[in-house]
């Protein structure tokens, strides 16, 4: 049995102690200081959390409202890194995927459910502003190796089914999701400056290590890429960020486990 805990949004605990969005107005780089007040109480909330669910040493799942890279789309990109490199040498990679085992971005109701939007609790935008705010928002997880996107195309019941499907199939969980992803091998390496200006995108170099026994295995999962039959694996990946200029931005590490639970799951 899991234990659930949520994390709320770090703004609107700022908001409900009488904080108002007129402060974003106020000269002097007020944005920077909102969102470094924001990034304190969202980590502190976070790794709170996770210490508790740690020492309870049993399976559990923290689920936030908002994440740190969320900040970006309420700040310039210049200001944002600022920010980030204020906090001993924080990077978007850190703050991205080394936070968190996945993104699940529900798509405002301003786009393609406009009449359910509504100006409800600290929401002020319009739904125009909305739109934008939301495209931003989108963008800042872009590179996030599991980061889902569940947009208005059935009611707020489908919305929520795809939610707790995709939230089911992170935790090995039985889950009705239908959902592949797709990797491409290309013929040779793309010339980026023909790249769509309107499609967002991330550079990774990517290395995989595996960790292995010599013993003779017993049933195959297929991860051990010299053919052999293993009933679990484990891999380290190593994930840097890398700009167009190829200057490495942030590095990431995981540790992933494979393992037969059950017939061919």
């Amino acid at each position: 049995m899991y234990l659930i805990l949520k994390v709320l949004e770090a703004f609107t605990i700022l908001a409900s102690n009488g904080f108002s969005n007129d402060g974003f107005a106020t000269v002097g780089g007020m944005p920077r200081y909102v969102q470094d007040s924001v990034m304190d109480i969202q980590i502190s909330l976070e790794d709170s959390l996770e210490r508790v669910l740690r020492a309870r040493g049993r399976p559990g799942v923290i689920l936030c409202d908002r994440g740190l890279m969320d900040g970006s789309s309420y700040m310039d990109t210049l200001d944002w890194e600022k920010l980030l490199e204020s906090r001993d040498g924080m990077t978007s990679s850190d703050a991205r995927e080394g936070r968190y085992n996945a993104v699940f971005h529900l798509v405002t109701a301003a786009e393609g459910a406009e009449r359910y939007y509504s100006k409800e609790g600290v929401r002020t935008e319009s739904p125009a502003e909305a739109r934008d705010l939301d495209a931003l928002t989108r963008a800042a997880w872009v590179g996030h190796p599991k980061f889902m996107v569940i947009d208005n195309s059935t009611d707020f019941e489908g919305k929520m089914r795809k939610l707790v499907n995709a939230t089911a199939r992170l935790l090995g969980l039985p889950s009705t999701l239908n959902r592949t992803t797709l990797k491409y091998l290309l013929d040779s390496e793309p010339n980026l400056d023909f790249f769509p200006d309107d499609i967002k995108y991330h550079i990774f170099d990517v290395e995989k290590v595996y960790l292995h026994e010599n013993k003779p295995p017993s049933s195959d999962v297929g991860c051990d890429d010299r053919g052999h039959n293993v009933d679990e694996c484990n891999f380290i990946r190593k994930r840097s960020h890398v700009s167009q200029s190829e200057i490495v931005k942030g590095i990431t590490y995981g540790l992933t486990t494979v393992r037969i639970v059950s017939g061919d799951q």
